[in-house]
């Protein structure tokens, strides 16, 4: 655990110099660490994989896993940052939908980034790097177990999808089962367990049985599986480079490709658009004012506007900065110095995201600001040991869902919160614009 404790005490050391929340500051030290190494040894974990976690999902696990595949990248011949495979995964993107079940509260969701699933925000990348995959998928659940045990056999880290609601330690509600699919790696086995990279600065242990219904739970993607086969050195990067950074241009103009088009209105610049409009739109039955339009309800819309913008599928501030980082680090690359002045847009976007997050996080209701304060504390039991803080990650996720009976943000005051937000996504969507504008020199 001393790398564990190590991390967080530089994340807090960050967060008192420079009042960032615990996701920003977690995001930052991640970034800068040059390495984050296993500290103990985990009984059956492949050999060589000697790093866990990272500050999104998808790239997390990328990085890792095509670490351990000694993957690099031409230019430098150093492994992928996590940074530059979000930006060659597609980047970034919008997209807004609130579903409304009987029985349930509106349910709020935002997607940040270019791909609004998970399979087509990351699978993309393998063509833009060079890298053959090979992947299977099955309906027999034994067949599954088999192509996973040839995998660590061949010493071969193996990247699932699975239903994030059968992973224990995430505390999502049994009522949402097959409804998250979730990317992790698979990375070890110890008797009848199973060890997962997932988020977490060390491996996550699993029953087979836990991995084999998760591995079911998401009947589209059921029993799918991906190892790294092979990798071309002499691909042309260059143009995967500007490729992808198109592909981010298009899901912010155009939206995403992998959506219904009937549904593309919610996304890109016409979803921002569309929720900045919804946020003041009294008259509209899909305004907020009308779906939010008491205590509790208000209390699930912020908390999960606030968990979508700094958290759930995305790095902070809707990983803005993240691309940034990533801009930086392609214009180094390539040279060229028009991704260096797009980066600047996006930082200012990044700041006009995580000020909009800061709003709801200080909304005049104690239910509310503990709502998102325990999202910062699930993030860092995350980071303690996520399986043997389970119990207590599933306690968090609980109290979280019960505080909205515990909101009384009045109708009036709910009302000035939604203005105060749609004041500041308008000036988000006037920076985003200028920020593809910038992009789209590059080309």
């Amino acid at each position: 655990m001393t790398r564990q404790r190590d991390l967080k005490t530089r994340i807090r050391a960050r967060m008192k110099k420079t009042g960032e929340r615990y996701t920003s500051a977690r995001a930052q030290i991640l970034q800068q660490s040059s390495t984050q190494e296993a500290t103990a040894h985990f009984p059956g974990v492949l050999d060589g994989y000697d790093r866990f976690g990272g500050v999104q999902g998808e790239t997390a696990i990328l990085q890792n896993v095509l670490r351990h595949s000694s993957v690099t990248h031409p230019a430098n011949s150093e492994p992928y940052s996590e940074t530059m495979l979000h930006g060659l995964c597609g980047g970034l993107g919008f997209m807004y939908a609130v579903f409304e079940y009987k029985g349930w509260p509106p349910m709020l969701t935002m997607v940040m980034r270019s791909g609004t699933m998970p399979d087509t925000y990351m699978m993309p990348v393998f063509d833009r790097i060079g890298v053959t995959i090979k992947s299977e998928q099955t309906t027999s659940a034994n067949r599954a177990r088999q192509h996973l045990d040839k995998a660590l056999d061949a010493g071969k880290p193996a990247i699932c999808v699975v239903d994030i609601a059968h992973l224990p330690y995430y505390g999502v509600p049994s009522q949402m089962a097959g409804m998250g699919p979730h990317y992790v790696a698979v990375v070890g086995r110890d008797g009848d367990d199973f060890w997962l990279d997932d988020r977490s600065p060390r491996p996550c242990r699993v029953s087979a049985d836990q991995l084999a219904l998760a591995r079911n739970g998401y009947k589209k993607a059921k029993h799918h599986l991906i190892t790294i086969e092979s990798h071309d050195p002499k691909f042309d990067w260059k143009a995967s480079l500007y490729d992808a950074i198109g592909a981010t241009c298009r899901a912010l103009e155009e939206g995403d490709v992998g959506v219904p088009p009937s549904f593309r209105t919610n996304c890109g610049f016409a979803g921002m658009e569309k929720w900045q409009r919804l946020l003041t739109d009294a008259k509209d039955k899909k305004g907020w004012s009308t779906v939010f339009n008491t205590p509790d309800k208000a209390y699930v819309g912020l908390r999960r506007a606030y968990e979508c913008i700094q958290y759930e599928y995305t790095a902070p501030a809707g990983g803005r900065l993240f691309y940034a980082e990533f801009l930086d680090e392609a214009a180094g690359l390539a040279p060229d110095t028009k991704l260096s002045k797009a980066a600047e847009h996006w930082r200012d976007a990044a700041d006009g995201w995580s000020a909009l997050a800061g709003l709801i996080a200080d909304a005049p209701d104690d239910a509310i600001q503990k709502g998102c304060q325990l999202c910062d504390q699930r993030a860092e039991l995350l980071d303690q040991d996520a399986d043997a803080a389970t119990d207590e990650l599933q306690r968090l996720a609980e109290a979280q869902r019960h505080l909205k009976v515990d909101c009384h943000l009045t109708p009036e005051s709910a009302v000035k919160v939604f203005d105060a937000m749609a004041d500041r996504l308008e000036d988000i969507i006037a920076i985003e614009r200028r920020a593809v504008e910038a992009l789209r020199a590059t080309q």
